[in-house]
């Protein structure tokens, strides 16, 4: 699903650079919220997880970066100085 909704073939375990993943964090975001039906069928059938708990997984992610660039003054990082692996 995760996939699907960032259009992000990514590796696990791969360290990325937050500038080029933020982009697609944010369409994941966009396509959870206002095309979740085109994402159901993904819904894991051991009930792991749904489209609900995809969204808030990328909105708590988008939430962690925006407080660690600009959300805390004593961790105002350069977004081009994170790093992240999924």
């Amino acid at each position: 699903m995760f996939r699907a909704c960032m259009d992000w073939d990514y590796e696990q375990g791969k360290w990325y650079n937050v500038k080029e993943v933020l982009p697609h964090i944010e369409r994941g975001i966009h396509e959870l919220k206002y095309n979740s039906k085109a994402y159901k069928k993904y819904n894991p059938e051991n009930g792991w997880g749904d489209v609900s708990s995809a969204l808030e997984a990328l909105e708590s992610l988008a939430k962690c970066i925006e407080n660690q660039t600009n959300g805390w003054t004593w961790q105002d990082i350069p977004l081009e100085h994170l790093w992240m692996r999924w």
